[in-house]
């Protein structure tokens, strides 16, 4: 499936946008909302499960904020375990204000 092919089913704004890493996009895109039709999205699944096959990754894992949904799909797909993560402030100044960590009872 070609590049195009996959921006032409994300759901995406164009503005200005301040991301939360503290740069800035002319472009948004909401997951979140891609995963609503399964089937239509499981063909991508699959073909970049089969991209990271040979890799023989023990465990998958995503953000709960965007990219939790294709971690799990990545994750069953791939026959592997998933884990997901959780925003909190970063102690850091300037860009990348937040942090994400597992879960205490995930580790």
């Amino acid at each position: 499936m070609s590049a195009n092919t996959i921006l032409s089913i994300l759901p995406a704004e164009a503005g200005h946008f301040l991301l939360e890493s503290g740069y800035h996009s002319n472009l948004w895109v909401t997951l979140d909302t891609l995963f609503v039709d399964v089937n239509k999205l499981a063909p991508l699944v699959t073909a970049l499960a089969e991209k990271l096959r040979p890799y023989d990754v023990t465990a998958v894992c995503g953000p709960m904020v965007g990219g939790a949904f294709l971690g799990l799909s990545m994750a069953r797909e791939l026959g592997k375990r998933f884990y997901f993560t959780t925003p909190r402030p970063a102690s850091a100044d300037g860009l990348f204000k937040m942090e994400y960590a597992l879960p205490l009872d995930l580790h």
